[in-house]
């Protein structure tokens, strides 16, 4: 009875057994998938979907299947899904199951995109929102976890032997700044031999398009509070090794010990962090950084840091908290920096363009005014500081070496603060006694940087300084000028750079004003400057005599005499060649305003020199171009000209100028034969057409008479010389007479001088037509033909007059002491 009893009870216990691992494969679990999706909609507050099968097994091992998973984003979502899968696989073995141990054989997820979202008005879709109380016995199950102690009561023993992550996409939507990233073709395997440790992860993945791969090592856990860890990962061509401990995992988990990131290309590793290459390929040199690290949730410090880029080496110290406002503070000595050797590499490698932005100016800011319908040619790019953010940099760099000379003593401090960094101080001294020393603000405006501050040059060799510039300056500017200082206010942002209240002295001259370059495709400036005075003498190359004239060896004289008379058209094509060089300025856009106070050159001086002008689109509109004393003489002269390159056009060009003493300017200037009693003159004239063949009406006052010329003279060969019209009228021909000294003078008296006329000269042959008018009482009419250029001049007049009167025309009688002049003169 006791036998049949055994044998019963353990028939019984097989088929309890066979009929728990047999039974699920006769359940239909497709048709529990609304159940299940209702739990994780529950749990998750999301929609669950398995469009394919699921298979769950437990012989011969306990496993699931599922195909074609799909859990729902957070309501308002970019995309309809949190995660999708094309399958999902996990395996469990069956014989430590029955031990009380899991050990999980496989858990395959193939093809997942995960999309983790943050939305414009700051929602997460990594919080799920859950139905399931947090209170009662769920809290009390979670809370028998671990005691207060930090002692884990009795756990079951879970293995993890493969993990596989197969072709992933990870992808993060950020709805508050517009910016997309993503990892793709991610493969990764986690193995875990139990949830002690230790764990392993390796895997590799596309960051931007720059392949990254990683390899994780984390040791046992020592008493719930301390794990060895090893990490390695490489992205860009460089590098990031850790080593250490990762402390205090039960409270506040903390990592110590060493960090080391190299690389042999900079740039490709900046373009992995930023998305974006660097614009100068200086940055293509290999790096490398060495530290001991202390990091947590709340503070990552850096100490002993060593850094090296190409032959340079810097250390230093950082220290971040990471609280709700991060703050930092980092401090760097470098011994010396080789700008040349790294510019070098630059120069071996493709050089970046620039793309500028423009934007229209006002006259205050002195830059010329783009069309009313030009666009800019770039938007902001959205820059600005990190809210919550802030700290300090403090940079020494001893010594860099540029274009072969040293920079000494380079010292940087900036502040970082409420949006806006200031740099504190920035300063070093150059070659040639040189210090330079600029502090300023910059700041986020419209979405991009704009920088504000103060900035200070003074040289006390400024030889030296422009010797290694690679600039050379005239011999008398070397041994004259000893010392120049430079102070302005400095500007810019993305569209320009403006230096405003400059003031730039040196010797007995000073410099002030603005000037302001738009940083735009096409070149563009302005400038408003004023210079007080400037004795060229003194700094022009050669020896001057004391009347400011160079004196060369030998006879200038016998080598003027010496010089062929070139004909008259050679003149004309020098100016035509000087026009044609000015197709320059059809490449950029200016606005000029340059004033001067006096300048001195060969001995003499001008006063109130000003230029006042704009370039733009290849048309200079001239407002003021003056002198205000030159030798005695004033002008002035404005217009519009066109056509740089080819045949310069002028527009309503407006001539202007007084010369107080005319015979004393004409004999200073060489001319000879010139009355002495010229006195005041007065020219006013308008110019329009090309400069090769000029229509201008002129009118000159003189001599108490009006003069004046309306037609057009050509600079051609063909063609050469004036064809117009002329006006003469004098109040009193005696006077004019008297004032010419042409060795004529009448008894007179003549009266008015009331003539006009048209008049074509090629410069030899001169020829009046038309000629009408009256000298006094005498009437006047006919045409003149004048021939010069040749030993005796020819005159062939056509005139007709009315009565002439022989005592009012006559010869004047000479006096006796003339008489006896003229005989010692023969």
């Amino acid at each position: 009875m006791l036998k049949k009893t055994l044998i019963g009870f353990g028939v019984l216990l097989v088929l309890v057994l066979g009929g728990a691992l047999v039974a699920p494969s006769f359940i239909d679990w497709n048709a529990r998938l609304p159940e299940i999706a209702a739990e994780v909609k529950k749990a998750t507050g999301r929609d669950l979907s398995i469009d394919g099968k699921l298979e769950v097994h437990i012989l011969p091992t306990p496993m699931i299947i599922a195909h074609g998973v799909k859990l729902g984003n957070m309501q308002g979502g970019t995309v309809p899904h949190m995660v999708t899968l094309d399958a999902v696989e996990v395996r469990v073995a069956l014989m430590p199951l029955l031990s009380g141990e899991v050990q999980v054989e496989r858990i395959s997820l193939v093809n997942p995109i995960i999309n983790i979202e943050k939305s414009a008005d700051g929602r997460s879709n990594l919080d799920f929102q859950s139905d399931i109380p947090q209170t009662g016995i769920a809290q009390s199950n979670t809370q028998s976890v671990q005691s207060p102690s930090g002692n884990s009561g009795p756990q079951m023993g879970i293995r993890l032997d493969n993990f596989e992550i197969k072709n992933a996409s990870l992808i993060y939507i950020n709805g508050t700044t517009g910016t997309t990233e993503r990892v793709d073709q991610l493969d990764a395997t986690l193995r875990a031999s139990s949830l002690q440790g230790p764990f392993e992860a390796q895997g590799q993945g596309h960051v931007r398009g720059i392949p990254l791969s990683f390899d994780l090592s984390l040791g046992q856990i020592i008493s719930n509070r301390t794990v060895p860890m090893d990490a390695n990962i490489k992205a860009g061509g460089a590098s990031v090794q850790l080593s250490g401990a990762l402390f205090g995992l039960e409270a506040e988990p903390h990592f110590k010990g060493k960090a080391k990131v190299e690389g042999e290309n900079l740039a490709e590793l900046l373009k992995a962090i930023s998305g974006s290459r660097p614009s100068s390929s200086a940055l293509a040199q290999n790096f490398a950084l060495d530290s001991t690290v202390y990091a947590s949730a709340k503070l990552l410090d850096l100490v002993d840091v060593e850094i090296q880029f190409a032959a340079s080496r810097a250390t230093g110290t950082a220290v971040i908290n990471l609280l709700d406002n991060i703050q930092f503070d980092v401090n760097l000595n470098v011994t010396h920096v080789d700008v040349d050797e790294l510019l070098s590499s630059h120069a071996k490698g493709k050089g970046a363009g620039s793309s500028f932005s423009s934007r229209s100016e006002s006259s205050m800011t002195m830059t010329p005014k783009p069309p009313k319908n030009g666009k800019t040619q770039a938007k902001n790019a959205g820059f600005s500081f990190p809210n919550g953010v802030s700290g300090s940099v403090q940079l020494v760099v001893d010594a860099l070496t540029v274009k072969g000379g040293l920079v000494r003593d380079m010292r940087l401090n900036a502040e970082l603060a409420d949006g806006e960094l200031v740099l504190s101080q920035f300063q070093l001294q150059a070659p040639g006694v040189t210090d330079l020393a600029l502090f300023g603000f910059v700041k986020a405006k419209e979405g991009a940087p704009e920088f504000e501050g103060d900035l200070e040059i003074l040289t006390s060799d400024p030889q030296g300084l422009a010797n290694w510039l690679g600039v050379k300056l005239p011999k008398g500017v070397n041994t004259r000028l000893k010392r120049v200082s430079v102070a302005t206010k400095v500007y810019g942002n993305a569209e320009q750079v403006m230096l405003s209240n400059m003031k730039i002295t040196g010797d007995r001259s000073t410099l002030s004003g603005g000037v302001t370059v738009a940083l735009r495709a096409r070149p563009s400036f302005g400038v408003d400057l004023s210079l007080d005075t400037l004795n060229l003498d003194t700094y022009l190359n050669g020896n001057m005599n004391g009347n400011g004239q160079r004196v060369a060896a030998g006879d200038s004289s016998s080598t003027a005499a010496q010089t062929p008379t070139r004909p008259a058209v050679k003149p004309a094509l020098d100016v035509l060649q000087i026009w044609t060089a000015l197709n320059a300025l059809n490449d950029f856009d200016a606005n000029i305003k340059f004033q001067v106070g006096s300048l001195t050159k060969g001995g003499k001086t001008f006063t109130n020199l000003a230029v006042d002008s704009t370039l733009f689109s290849g048309k200079l509109d001239v407002r003021d171009l003056s002198v205000g004393n030159a030798l005695g003489a004033s002008g002035k002269i404005s217009g519009s000209f066109s056509g740089f390159g080819g045949i310069v056009e002028m527009a309503e060009v407006k001539i202007s100028g007084t010369v107080k003493k005319a015979s004393t300017l004409a004999r200073t200037l060489g001319f000879k034969d010139i009355p002495k009693n010229l006195g005041v003159v007065n020219l006013t004239s308008t110019v329009n057409g090309s400069v090769l063949k000029p229509r201008f009406r002129t009118t000159v006052k003189a001599l108490s008479g009006t003069y004046a010329l309306e037609g057009s003279y050509s600079l051609l060969p063909f063609g050469f010389g004036y064809n117009g019209t002329f006006r003469v009228n004098h109040p009193n021909a005696d006077k004019l007479l008297s004032t010419l000294n042409i060795g004529y003078a009448p008894k007179g008296p003549l009266g008015a001088v009331h003539l006009q006329g048209k008049l074509k000269s090629d410069g030899k042959n001169h020829t009046v037509t038309g000629l009408n008018g009256a000298i006094g009482e005498l009437d006047l009419a006919g045409d003149i033909r004048i021939k010069t250029g040749q030993p005796k001049p020819t005159i062939v007049a056509d005139l007709k007059t009315g009565l002439i009167q022989g005592d009012t025309c006559a010869p004047r009688p000479q006096t006796k002491a003339k008489k006896t002049a003229a005989v010692k003169q023969v």
